[in-house]
């Protein structure tokens, strides 16, 4: 008889849980043909997309096939802030706070990332 897929597949999990549970600064994310490893810092913001999320860098967009709430849960001790429902932006990359027709975050790529009303003030006093 043949080998299990199953065993290959509980590696590469193991792999993926091992380098996210890691504190290299690093965040391995499944993607369409494999693995993007991403600096954290490089991340500018998330942004949601049913159970897809979007990972935006300055130089790259990547679509992972796992829910925003999981990667909050995994950078939240990483200069990370879930602004809205949709958006998890990391702080180091906010240039500007806006008040004008909402609140917003505006990004060192120059988006603009809405920050909810009832998020707004713990947001100003990061």
């Amino acid at each position: 008889m043949r080998s299990s897929p199953p065993v290959q597949q509980n590696n590469y999990s193991g792999l993926l849980d091992n380098l996210e549970n890691n504190r290299t600064g690093k965040l391995a994310v499944p993607v369409k043909d494999g693995v993007a490893f991403i600096h954290t810092n490089d991340i500018i913001r998330m942004q949601a997309d049913g159970s897809y999320t979007h990972i935006y860098t300055s130089t790259e967009k990547y679509t992972a096939s796992k829910n925003v709430k999981e990667y909050e849960d995994l950078l939240q001790d990483m200069n990370f802030f879930r602004a809205h429902h949709s958006h998890l932006i990391n702080l180091i990359h906010v240039k500007h706070f806006s008040r004008v027709d909402g609140y917003f975050a505006i990004m060192s790529d120059g988006s603009s990332v809405e920050v909810s009303r009832r998020k707004k003030d713990h947001f100003c006093n990061l």
